[in-house]
């Protein structure tokens, strides 16, 4: 595997793309995958173990790059880091795992958590739809904020969101860890 970064244009799923030719390198979801046995019904199954194994942990380590590009983004500390917080349906078709319906989207769907700083997205966790949409906010919060302040430990953070995100857990941890939101 060669990488190169004097080239013209480049995409940002260059991370996303090396990250699945080591993953096939090193025969890492299949080795992984087979740790598990598969107890489902044949008849009815989609997606396999390997492919499931291999969604979760390339999601988990671009959950962690993502933050990474954007701490790399800024060569020195900004002067206010915004962290916007949102959650959106996703909605399905057909059976999946964890659907339920949702009465404001009024449709059967996932409720992602979405975590932003401007253009750049943090945090894009999948939930099911039966879970208030602030559910797991504080948690994806410490891991980003405690990145966020090992690079840049005086910057302003600013947490904003919806009604939705405006709980009494939430706002406890960030005013403990002087994370301010607007009020």
């Amino acid at each position: 595997m060669v990488a190169r970064f004097d080239a013209g244009h480049l995409t940002s799923d260059g991370g996303a793309l090396l990250l699945r030719e080591a993953d096939l390198r090193l025969d890492l979801t299949r080795r992984i995958a087979a740790c598990f046995a598969d107890g489902r019904q044949s008849g009815r199954v989609e997606h396999g173990v390997e492919e499931m194994v291999a969604q979760r942990v390339h999601g988990l380590a671009l959950d962690r790059l993502l933050v990474k590009l954007f701490l790399e983004s800024h060569g020195r500390a900004p002067e206010t880091v915004w962290l916007d917080l949102d959650a959106t349906d996703d909605p399905l078709h057909g059976a999946q795992e964890g659907r339920f319906f949702h009465g404001y989207y009024k449709s059967y769907c996932y409720l992602p958590l979405y975590i932003f700083s401007g253009e750049h997205l943090l945090c894009a966790r999948l939930r099911p739809s039966n879970i208030d949409a602030a559910e797991g906010s504080v948690q994806e919060l410490k891991r980003i904020v405690g990145r966020i302040r090992q690079r840049f430990p005086a910057v302003r953070i600013v947490v904003r969101g919806d009604s939705g995100f405006c709980r009494d857990e939430i706002m406890d941890w960030c005013e403990r860890r002087l994370v301010r939101y607007p009020g």
